[in-house]
């Protein structure tokens, strides 16, 4: 499995790289030559990286041996690592699959407590919680997820930070969703996973249950041209959502579990305006609220660029 550390060499500071580790059992790395030395491992925690304490930045590969005795390192030299969210910890592999594409900003929803949504993108864009219930069931991979009632919940994602690193003109969004029952899907009222936007009127990225009943909806709204995808479905268990857009390429993609639905939409406007501290939100349409999901959601994430189909399957699968 891939894993997560940061290399300090510096004698005492976390200063990146992060570097995808594959971790291998003490036999299956037997004959396997061991250079370098791990000094010693130190555990990062989601909290540590909100914080700016430890910063996620991408590396190159490098694998250690995990034995009964310890961790020995395998193709180093290694000073020190620093495990992102705890050593060895199986809840991470899907989290880590996320860092390692660079996002702007991330919030998984596996908070135990609290009305802090942390960001564990490590750039601090921790949003806040407003009557939502944490340490839900979550998608499969560890870690739990969030609940909102469907009326007064939201997750308010909007920090200067934020504003200032999102691209309009090129960028992917994503999060699993999951209703709360199989009658919101015919509930008739429109609920955000999440949006990110100036207004609802001509700039904002929107992820939604449609009030037409088993429907779904995408848009890329950026200077008045509206570019959408509605698909039917009502699934009750989890799935995920992704969109990218690149004004560069002209393109528009939605995705379902991995696969893109409709055509590749082009004719792109121009977004104008910065995002607004009401519509940067996950799990509803505004901080009013208004039109907010009824179910719950993990692993909300924007990224500066439009990542590949490849990559947005990766997303959506668990493996």
């Amino acid at each position: 499995m891939i894993k997560q550390v940061i290399v300090d060499t510096t004698g005492g500071k976390v200063v990146g790289p992060v570097i995808p580790v594959e971790v291998m059992t003490a036999s299956q790395a037997a004959g396997m030559p061991v250079e370098g030395k791990l000094l010693r491992v130190v555990q990062v925690t989601d909290a540590d990286i909100a914080a700016g304490r430890a910063k996620v930045v991408g590396g190159r590969p490098i694998p250690v041996v995990v034995g009964t005795a310890g961790l020995d390192s395998v193709g180093g030299p290694i000073q020190q690592v620093y495990v992102v969210s705890g050593s060895l910890d199986p809840s991470m592999i899907y989290t880590n699959k996320v860092l390692a594409l660079n996002p702007i900003a991330y919030w998984p929803m596996a908070e135990s407590s609290g009305t802090v949504m942390l960001d564990a993108s490590g750039n601090g864009r921790n949003g806040t919680y407003t009557a939502v219930t944490l340490a839900q069931t979550g998608i499969g991979d560890g870690r739990t997820s969030a609940s909102f009632d469907g009326s007064t919940s939201l997750g308010n994602a909007f920090t200067a930070g934020l504003q200032g690193a999102f691209n309009p003109a090129e960028g992917t969004s994503a999060i699993w969703c999951k209703v709360s029952a199989a009658g919101v899907w015919t509930d008739g009222v429109q609920r955000f996973a999440s949006l990110f936007g100036v207004n609802l009127s001509s700039n904002y990225a929107g992820i939604y249950k449609r009030t037409v009943s088993n429907s779904f909806e995408n848009d890329y709204f950026a200077g008045g041209v509206a570019k959408a995808v509605a698909f039917t479905q009502s699934p009750t268990a989890w799935f995920h959502i992704a969109m990218t857009w690149s004004v560069a390429a002209d393109q528009v993609k939605f995705y379902t579990n991995g696969v893109q639905q409709g055509a590749t939409l082009t004719g792109l406007g121009t977004w104008s305006g910065a995002l607004a501290s009401t519509r940067c939100v996950i799990g509803a349409g505004s901080t009013a609220p208004a039109t907010v999901w009824s179910g719950t959601l993990a692993h909300a994430v924007v990224f500066a660029s439009a990542l590949s189909p490849t990559n947005i399957a990766a997303l959506a699968s668990l493996t």
